[in-house]
């Protein structure tokens, strides 16, 4: 059981995290990561009548575009409505990962432990700025562990509602980003094996109705929202057709990530060592061993992320009562260690507020305020620079963002743009563009990025022949996250 000072301990403390950690708290200005720019970029594009997959694209799922449709749409200002959300899934999967824990042990330990593996979570490279598909799914992973741990340990089967929900949450990752669900099924295979080892078929067939219930029922809907558009089709060639047959195919020469972590590897596999030193059922332990294995097959084809892992977290505070008796009031010195390990290669607090955000984009963006909302911008051969999000402009191309594999078809579109007569201005990142009709008009450095030892710019170019624009005094480009917030804020108020 969880009680109400705890409920009320997880939710101040989901709000502090992601109001310090997260890009998209209004503390800052801007969101520098480009997936996160690029899904509110294409919100603002459906918003405006394009249609995902068809006049706009990015191989993510429908119900990830929907849900920064709907922030978009409520809120002016960009990931407000994101960081409400990010508030709710840190705090459900706060609290079903207590409720697992409690599963084998009792005290406050646990809850102590459960907040330093949080602030290490949102402080972790995997976390990046916020706005992830994993952090949108991790309350669901939570619950389903949960409870099938519940199950495995107690014999309890899931109730027709806990049924229902579930099989919603499964829909709602698998329309964000289907490879998430592999712990999950994981964790299902084993509790159909125990339904059959305790002969429970009809105890089941309930708990299997709910679930598939749940799972079409949000399907219906999602799929109902491209029916006017007659998109369905392009739904299902651009996040399936897409990543099943054309992402691996045009990323085959990418190594793995799996090889560049040796000490991520370790992490994973020590954090299913402690339940085997757990006095539980049999059924439990290999329900954890098998929802990490299926986990380690997603891996092996696809990029290495913390998330996959986050839920197995909770196991290593269950060691608690072999630490020696001498440790008893500094016990939480396990769970530093924790934290240490899993911060290793972490975000710094300092840098965050100090200046990672994209200045460069937003003086860009205050140098075209003056132009019409229908100018024609290309994001030339880079990933989303937030130059969409942060502006009124529309995207001119379909595949505007550079995806994680470069294909010809966004090499061929991007070209077409930049050659035609409507293409007004061309913004690059990290790179010049060599091109006769265009000439360069604006240099713009991202001043904090300097302390890093990197210095990406952002350069502004202007088709020969347009009146030129106003130079812009980069001298007095945005020093502090509070000046920028303020500027950002105006930017917002003219729009």
């Amino acid at each position: 059981m969880i009680s109400r000072r705890e409920y009320i301990l997880l939710a101040l403390s989901s709000i502090l995290l992601i109001t310090l950690f997260s890009a998209c708290s209004w503390l800052y200005p801007l969101n520098p990561w480009d997936d996160a720019n690029c899904f509110t970029t294409i919100a603002k594009s459906m918003l405006d009548g394009k249609v995902l997959y068809r006049d706009i694209f990015d191989q993510k799922g429908p119900l990830l575009f929907l849900i920064h449709v709907a922030s978009a749409w409520a809120f002016e200002r960009p990931f407000l409505g994101i960081y409400f959300l990010q508030i709710l899934c840190l705090f459900g999967y706060l609290v079903y990962s207590l409720k697992t824990i409690r599963l084998f042990r009792q005290g406050s330990v646990a809850c102590a432990t459960l907040l330093l593996i949080a602030l290490a979570g949102v402080t972790s490279d995997f976390y990046y700025y916020g706005d992830t598909v994993e952090e949108f799914s991790m309350p669901i992973l939570a619950y389903s562990f949960y409870l099938f741990l519940r199950y495995a340990r107690n014999n309890e089967l899931p109730s027709v509602t806990e049924s229902l929900f579930l099989g919603l949450g499964y829909a709602a990752v698998f329309w964000m980003k289907f490879t998430v669900l592999a712990m999950p099924l994981g964790s299902l295979l084993v509790a159909l094996v125990l339904v059959c080892i305790r002969r429970q078929w009809r105890q089941i067939l309930p708990v299997m109705g709910g679930m598939i219930l749940g799972f079409f029922f949000l399907t219906t809907l999602i799929l109902l929202i491209f029916v006017p558009q007659q998109a369905v089709g392009d739904v299902m060639d651009g996040y399936f057709g897409y990543n099943l047959f054309h992402y691996h195919l045009y990323n085959e020469d990418t190594p793995s990530d799996m090889g560049f972590y040796p000490l991520r590897w370790l992490l994973f596999i020590l954090l299913v060592t402690p339940i085997c030193f757990v006095k539980t059922k049999p059924a439990v332990k290999w329900m954890v061993v098998v929802s990490w294995a299926f986990s380690l097959v997603l891996m092996a084809v696809t990029t290495v992320y913390i998330y996959y892992f986050l839920v197995l977290f909770i196991f290593p505070p269950l060691l608690v009562k072999w630490i020696p008796t001498v440790w008893n009031k500094t016990r939480v010195a396990l769970c530093v260690v924790l934290a240490a390990i899993f911060v290793g290669s972490s975000f710094n607090f300092v840098t965050l507020c100090r200046g990672t955000f994209p200045h460069a984009i937003l003086n860009v963006v205050r140098s075209l305020e003056d132009e019409p909302d229908d100018t024609p911008i290309l994001q030339y051969h880079t990933r989303e620079t937030g130059l969409y999000t942060y502006s009124r402009f529309s995207v001119p191309v379909c595949i505007f963002f550079q995806l994680s594999v470069v294909h010809q078809d966004y090499l061929d579109e991007q070209e077409a743009e930049l050659n035609s007569d409507c293409c007004s201005y061309v913004i690059m990142k990290d790179g010049r563009l060599n091109h006769p009709d265009y000439v360069q008009i604006g240099e713009y450095p991202e001043p904090f990025r300097a302390l890093l030892f990197v210095h990406p710019q952002a350069w502004l170019y202007q088709r020969t022949g347009l009146k030129c624009l106003k130079p812009l005094d980069v001298e007095n480009a945005i020093p502090t996250v509070r000046k920028a917030t303020i500027s950002t804020f105006r930017l917002y108020r003219r729009r």
